[in-house]
Parts: structure tokens; sequence; C-alpha cells
């Protein structure tokens, strides 16, 4: 009876061995890349949020279609009179931003601004 590992045995562990090392490898890399999608993203939703304070902080009156830079995100806005008749205005914000694959990314908001 021999004691010990042959050497195809300690091949066969050393190789499972780098195989597992290398997928935890690429997925950290997938989950650094996700990371920083994220982190870009929620920096234009900040944006937008800004935006959207800065909105509601202007006089009802002067609440019209524009567009702007907020930090490093594009917003452009239109503004519709409510059709129900109420005193508000319908806003339509559409945003947009450049993801980490340097790509322009859109998004849209509707809500409405009613007077105070």
């Amino acid at each position: 009876m021999k004691r010990g590992f042959s050497y195809l045995e300690v091949l066969v562990v050393v190789v499972l061995f780098a195989i597992g090392i290398v997928a935890l490898g690429a997925a950290r890399v997938r989950t650094m890349e996700a990371e920083l999608s994220v982190r870009i993203e929620k920096k234009a939703i900040n944006d937008l949020e800004d935006f959207m304070e800065w909105i509601k902080s202007i006089d009802y009156d002067l609440i019209a279609d524009g567009d702007s830079t907020f930090g490093s995100t594009r917003i452009v806005w239109t503004v519709t009179p409510d059709p129900t008749g109420l005193r508000a205005k319908n806003l339509m914000v559409v945003y947009s931003w450049r993801n980490r694959l340097n790509q322009q990314v859109y998004d849209s908001i509707l809500t409405y601004v009613a007077e105070r």
C-alpha cells in the first residue's frame, strides 16, 4: 500500500483550485462594474431630485418649458396645463447621463406642480 498522493491527483487539485480563483476574480470584476454603474445612475437621480426641489421653489407662474444641466445630468422639461381644470401644471421631465461605457442613457418622469 502506497502512502501520499500521486502527481496526477495533485495536478487535478491545483487545476481545480486555479479555476476557482479565476472564477472569483471574474465575479469581483463584474461586481465592481455593476457598482460603478449604480453609482453613476444614483448621481443622475440625485441631480434629478435637486432639479425637482428647484422647480418647486420657484414661483408657480414662472414654471415653463426649459432645459438645463444639473451636475453631470442633462434635464429637459415640458410644462402643460392640467386638463382637469385644476390650478396645476403637468411636468414631463426627461433626464440623461453617460453610463460607465460612455453611452447616453435616458429616463423620464411625469409629475405635476400645483399652485400653493
